[in-house]
């Protein structure tokens, strides 16, 4: 996916990096998490990959990229 692909799905342009590292590859790869583990994941890598200009999303945000 590219990212606006990722931003047409209401993931802000500054945690594409993230989803992709995470190895996500599609919109359907991406509507198969569970939003809680999901969450996890990015706010975990976020801090892993020392990005702290970053935002964390919040769990409605997430929530919101699998509806």
């Amino acid at each position: 996916m590219t990212e606006k692909d990722f931003e047409s799905l209401g993931v802000r342009g500054d945690l594409v990096p993230i989803l992709q590292k995470l190895g996500i590859t599609s919109k359907a790869q991406l509507k198969d998490m569970k939003a809680s583990k999901l969450f996890n994941d990015v706010c975990g890598l976020r801090k892993k990959m020392k990005l702290e200009n970053v935002k964390n999303p919040t769990m409605e945000e997430v929530e919101g990229w699998l509806q």
